[in-house]
């Protein structure tokens, strides 16, 4: 019995010392950033190696790895060739590293796929690493001297720079004052009736000249708002064509207040807005309020020719 006992027990130790080699092949596959140098400086080149080692006779899946070192960009990248160590198989992909700027910079967390002896497919993850990228200067070295200040460089002007300049400061003007006429400039409607034409005939004469169906919207509104304005200068002596709309209805106001002639109540200032509206607001307004609102100018300049 105890002879049994013993052969078991030596069995048993030769046992475990064969499977000892074999445990070790099997560890866990490990996958780790290594940055070269350590401490690197702007202008190093900085190798960036992934290693990996897995069971012995596992590959590595390389091509399915694409790391991305935003705001890094690797110059090259190497494979290194796989070596068999007491621990496993060891492989290494090199990434060749610039840093413009001194900082940290990350290292991601990247996934590699590996085929085990079997067949079996498998992965294993490297976790994300930092850089620390320090300047060219020590900052605990002594600082460098400020570089002297320049005194400012006059440069002689040829005579005709201040001519031309000149010229093109007056050009500018001109047509800045052209740009102006032309905004302020009426449509021949907005003209003032010649002299012994009564304010009313003029302006029934013109809007009988007025149709909302062969004139586009901007047009016959614009026109529709100098007919009126122009009535208005000639009617109450009213600078209504020199006016902005704003302005003309703070002159009709002070004609309420001042208990003077005004245009029989009819809301003028609310009709030059509405026409605004359309002349640069590019409001559409249908046919039959386009000849509604014409009607209603047809309709005060009647009623005011009669008060007079």
């Amino acid at each position: 019995m105890r002879t049994r006992a013993a052969v078991l027990l030596v069995l048993a130790v030769f046992l475990a010392l064969g499977l000892a080699p074999g445990l070790a092949v099997a560890a866990a596959p490990n996958a780790a950033w290594e940055v070269v140098p350590s401490a690197p400086k702007v202008g190093d080149r900085i190798t960036a190696r992934l290693v990996v080692t897995l069971p012995a006779g596992a590959t590595a899946d390389w091509q399915a790895v694409a790391p991305a070192f935003d705001p890094l960009v690797p110059d090259a990248v190497e494979e290194i060739p796989a070596a068999t160590t007491p621990d496993g198989t060891t492989t290494a992909r090199a990434y060749t590293l610039y840093a413009d700027l001194p900082g940290t910079y990350p290292l991601p967390a990247v996934v590699i796929p590996w085929r085990a002896q079997d067949g079996a497919v498998h992965t294993v993850r490297a976790a994300p690493a930092d850089i620390a990228v320090a300047g060219v200067f020590d900052p605990a070295g002594p600082v460098p001297p400020a570089a002297p200040a320049k005194p400012p460089v006059g440069l002689p002007l040829p005579a005709w720079v201040p001519a031309a300049l000149g010229g093109a400061a007056l050009a500018l003007g001109l047509l800045a004052w052209a740009g102006y006429r032309r905004l302020r400039r009426r449509s021949p409607v907005a003209s003032l009736p010649q002299p012994g034409v009564p304010p009313h005939e003029a302006a029934l004469k013109r809007l009988a000249g007025l149709d909302p169906d062969r004139l586009p919207p901007r047009d016959f509104y614009g026109r529709l708002s100098d007919v009126a304005r122009a009535y208005l200068e000639e009617r109450w002596g009213l600078p209504a064509l020199r006016r902005t709309t704003a302005e003309t209805g703070r002159l009709l106001s002070g004609l309420d207040r001042a208990g003077l002639d005004r245009p029989s109540g009819a809301p003028v200032a609310e009709w030059l807005a509405a026409f605004d509206l359309v002349k640069f607001a590019r409001v559409q307004p249908s046919r039959d309020e386009a000849r509604a609102h014409l009607e209603a100018v047809r309709n005060w300049v009647a009623a005011t020719a009669r008060e007079r």
